[in-house]
């Protein structure tokens, strides 16, 4: 069952993002339509060196907040992202991490 719901969830996702995705004119699949990469494989045209920095300081934020956001006592890190506020500090990092990445 959990790998039925799973691949339901991708192809639903993956669906999704396709009739987002085609809304815009000139839409292609073949222009590397959900693609990462850096170079001439990036979007913004970004440099290796750029990639690597943006996902080494989104990485360590992301990880800064969960780990303060999960710990047992109000430690420094815990106070920044809300203690036991909920979800929102423990996802935001993470939705950062993925639409801002190059």
């Amino acid at each position: 069952m959990y790998v039925a719901a799973q691949m339901l969830g991708g192809i639903l996702g993956a669906a999704a993002l396709f009739a987002i995705a085609s809304g815009k004119a000139g839409f292609s699949m073949t222009d590397g339509f959900g693609a990462n990469g850096y170079a001439a494989h990036s979007p913004g045209g970004h440099s290796l060196m750029s990639c690597l920095m943006g996902e080494i300081l989104l990485s360590f934020l992301f990880v800064f907040v969960f780990a303060g956001a999960t710990a047992p006592s109000p430690t420094p890190p815990a106070a920044i992202a809300g203690g036991d506020s909920g979800g929102l500090p423990r996802g935001s990092p993470g939705a950062a991490n993925d639409f801002s990445g190059p």
